[in-house]
């Protein structure tokens, strides 16, 4: 059994091979799944506001992701799920609250389907409840791979930033800089040209199906220009005990733009929901 560190970042040893983590605080835990082709340096800006709060932030790069092992088979939403369980054995931690994006949301909802006696409460930071056309579309999802001449490295560097700056008004302040953009770069070539399978985990999975069996006490906090936001309206209501929240300045990087009031809005529901 591996302790987190009460800040910082470590290996713990499970059946499939070592997953890495970064954790900060100490108090109940929280676990943070992170989104497509990421990692858990995603989390870098509120892991040590959650830890100011009270609570063991403990971010960790599912398997296949960042610095974790990879699996030798395609994971889908319950092995994405039994290996962060396995994970969260190695370090000692039994029942815990969950914190997901985009692919981490799918990961979450089905932590939260197969474990319910771990899981205390879950936040949804965009729960990926795609309509068909996107859903065929991450089912499509091919190897991507890194040739000499560089192409999928230019076209994912300017995607990502294009993806954080939609519809954001001109002129107004990101919190996706060149520091942001080049963990999640660097994190997208640790996935390597498998990462696509997260995309067919997301497409294979009935995010309506699954919210309406989640009993579990459920926030979808969404910012207001993620791609996801309608759908996550609707989402919540699905939840049996959903609550729907706005982040109104919001977009994908909303961990990053709005940090302080999107932490805030995490504890809060932890506190009044979470005993």
């Amino acid at each position: 059994m591996v302790a987190p560190p009460a800040a910082g970042r470590g290996y713990v040893d499970t059946p499939g091979g070592q997953v890495h983590f970064m954790a900060s605080g100490s108090g109940a835990p929280l676990v943070l799944l992170h989104m497509t082709s990421d990692a858990a340096s995603q989390w870098t800006s509120v892991l040590p506001v959650f830890g100011a709060r009270g609570l063991r932030a403990v971010a960790l790069d599912i398997p296949g992701h960042g610095a974790s092992y990879t699996p030798d088979f395609k994971p889908g939403g319950p092995d994405n799920a039994r290996m962060v369980i396995e994970a969260l054995d190695g370090l000692g931690i039994d029942r815990f609250h969950l914190l997901g994006r985009h692919f981490g949301a799918t990961v979450a909802a089905w932590i939260a389907l197969r474990y319910p006696q771990r899981v205390r409460t879950v936040t949804f930071n965009g729960y990926p409840m795609v309509n068909e056309k996107w859903r065929h579309r991450l089912a499509a999802d091919e190897p991507r791979p890194y040739r000499r001449g560089g192409d999928e490295i230019r076209r994912y560097w300017a995607t990502r930033w294009r993806m954080s700056d939609m519809g954001r008004p001109q002129g107004s302040p990101t919190g996706f800089t060149e520091a942001q953009a080049l963990r999640t770069f660097i994190a997208k070539l640790q996935a390597g040209p498998n990462w696509h399978y997260a995309h067919h985990t997301v497409a294979a999975t009935d995010h309506a199906k699954m919210a309406r069996s989640i009993e579990i006490p459920v926030l979808v906090l969404t910012g207001r220009r993620d791609y996801f936001f309608e759908e996550n309206r609707t989402a919540a209501s699905l939840f049996p005990d959903g609550r729907f929240l706005e982040l109104p300045d919001g977009g994908v990087d909303a961990i990053d733009e709005l940090t302080d009031l999107f932490c805030e809005t995490v504890v809060a529901f932890i506190e009044e929901k979470g005993s």
